[in-house]
């Protein structure tokens, strides 16, 4: 599964990698990434693991990150612990 955040508007400048950042066994969730390194091929991850630096990039721009649960992408993963709000922000979601 391709995971794109990266919007219509960005151009890729270099050689485009696919980083295979989470491997269930039986999928396997990528990104492309823009690779400055001609003999950079992307990074990869063993099955049942992730690569937590990508995940925690990727979840900064999660549109559902402040609802743990919701997305598969961080599941079971450190980086799916609930965010702490503040309550002006608990204020402004009731």
């Amino acid at each position: 599964m391709l995971v794109d955040f990266a919007g219509p508007d960005s151009k890729p400048d270099g050689n485009v990698v696919l980083d295979v950042f989470r491997n269930s066994g039986s999928v396997c969730w990528a990104r492309e990434r823009v690779a400055a390194d001609p003999k950079d091929m992307g990074y990869r991850c063993d099955p049942g693991k992730h690569l937590p630096d990508v995940v925690r990039e990727i979840h900064e721009s999660c549109p559902w990150r402040k609802d743990p649960g919701v997305c598969r992408l961080c599941e079971g993963t450190p980086v799916a612990a609930p965010i702490k709000t503040t309550s002006t922000e608990m204020q402004e979601t009731t």
